[in-house]
């Protein structure tokens, strides 16, 4: 039976695949038409809805980003131009009616969820082809009682890579049948991967700033790679074995703060403290706090307090790498504990 439903899959993502590559050779013999075959004319501008402005920008290669007023603007103009010119020309100023039927190549591989291009399609069980950490976050958000976020009916959790469908979007794209504000995305999510797999690269490699620049992506989900907080600590505690301050540092508040590992106050506290001695303001900020709070097994004490705040928001620390807000908090912090003596 899981035979038979997983090939159902396939064969649905393989006709529309199909459907695909017919709409983009079909793009192909015709792209010496003039471009404004399919957009809309100024008299009817008003009329389209705002997927259909969407729509008619991207046939004309324009951004479809922004409201329904400056995607009209941005019609207005290029229409305008496009009429100026065929006048200067002596011909018809008046593009051929809109074929409002028309589909674009891209219209069947845009994510439902997130509305864009999906870089690492997979599958569902409802035969729909998603991003897969937006599908992933539906599931989490829909612990019981799954349902497809396309047609609302149940739907089992497997799901199943999509590579047909990466293959084509990346054969689009190269081939300038995609194009726009979805390609650009999506070649920004490739140059992102390509970045990273270099860097993880030099990581193995031993190079102990990209072990910590790759706990950082893991930690804190950016530039197309997904939130791991165990892999971040990973990372992260391979470049503080190395000796790497920030390393140190951001091993110690997640060890203190038990983000994605155990929760171990007195481990991380010695990691703190060793980046404190390093430089890094961050545990200084973090050190200084927790002085003065009395929190994670350290007792009260104020002169430790300030000192560490002190040299945490000073600026004068070898390793500036602390986030604003906990910069914020350890000033605050420091105000409180002087009260109204001047700070340094």
């Amino acid at each position: 039976m899981a035979g038979r439903k997983e090939g159902k899959y396939t064969r649905n993502i393989t006709r529309v695949c199909g459907r695909i590559r017919r709409a983009y050779y079909s793009t192909t013999r015709h792209q010496t038409m003039s471009m404004m075959s399919s957009i809309a004319t100024l008299a009817n501008l008003d009329s389209l809805s705002y997927q259909e402005l969407q729509a008619e920008c991207r046939q004309a290669n324009l951004s479809t980003s922004g409201n329904t007023g400056k995607l009209k603007q941005r019609l207005r103009g290029f229409l305008i131009s496009h009429n100026n010119k065929r006048e200067a020309e002596g011909g018809d100023v008046n593009p051929r009616p809109a074929k409002r039927n028309q589909k674009s190549p891209s219209d069947d591989l845009i994510c439902p969820i997130t509305h864009d291009l999906p870089f690492d399609p997979v599958t569902a069980e409802d035969g729909r082809v998603y991003e897969r950490s937006a599908i992933l976050e539906h599931f989490k958000s829909n612990p019981t009682g799954l349902k497809s976020p396309v047609i609302n009916e149940p739907m089992g959790r497997r799901l199943f890579p999509a590579v047909q469908t990466k293959n084509l979007i990346e054969t689009l794209i190269e081939n300038h049948a995609i194009q726009g504000d979805l390609a650009e995305a999506w070649t920004k999510k490739q140059d992102e991967r390509k970045h990273f797999e270099a860097l993880t690269k030099k990581a193995n490699d031993g190079d102990t700033k990209a072990m910590f620049k790759v706990g950082m992506m893991y930690f804190m989900g950016k530039k197309g790679v997904t939130t791991d907080r165990e892999l971040a600590y990973n990372w992260l505690k391979k470049a503080a074995d190395k000796g790497n301050i920030k390393g140190l540092a951001w091993v110690g508040s997640i060890l203190v703060h038990g983000h994605g590992v155990g929760k171990n106050s007195t481990l991380g506290v010695a990691f703190s403290a060793m980046a404190a001695e390093g430089g890094s303001d961050l545990a200084c900020c973090d050190l200084g706090i927790w002085f003065a709070d009395g929190h994670h097994g350290l007792p009260v004490d104020t002169s430790q307090a300030k000192r560490f705040l002190q040299k945490g928001t000073s600026g004068t620390c070898s390793y500036v790498h602390a986030g604003g807000r906990r910069k914020e908090r350890a000033l605050s912090k420091l105000q409180e504990l002087c009260g109204n003596e001047a700070l340094p």
